[in-house]
């Protein structure tokens, strides 16, 4: 999905304002880093969703776009750990599907790595 600044401004400003009203709830912390990631804004997607996973340890799939963002950001050893927290989350949730992406994504990382 493509945004325009004002249309990512937009929708940072209103998820930051959730969070604020709503600190421990994960949907909005969620929604802001898939705004930043789909913005092209790896950084701040990755610490988004690195503050999720500490917050919800649980949460598959924060894990798996945590992995997404440190790929685009070449910091590969820091993804394939992620990713293999992913693994074991998507098999503890019993989730086939984000199982099999994410064990592609862990081939791909470990494609890059010496």
């Amino acid at each position: 999905m493509t945004y325009h600044t004002s249309e990512i401004e937009e929708r940072v400003s209103r998820f930051q304002a959730m969070i604020r009203a709503w600190p421990t709830s994960e949907l909005p912390r969620f929604s802001l880093g898939q705004t930043y990631f789909d913005a092209g804004m790896f950084e701040l997607a990755e610490s988004t969703f690195a503050e999720l996973c500490e917050m919800k340890p649980d949460y598959m799939m924060a894990y798996v776009l945590r992995t997404k963002a440190l790929a685009e950001l070449s910091r590969y050893l820091e993804a394939r750990q992620t990713c293999r927290t992913a693994i074991r989350l998507a098999q503890e949730q019993n989730h086939r599907s984000v199982l099999a992406e994410c064990e592609w994504l862990l081939a791909e990382i470990e494609s890059e790595l010496p």
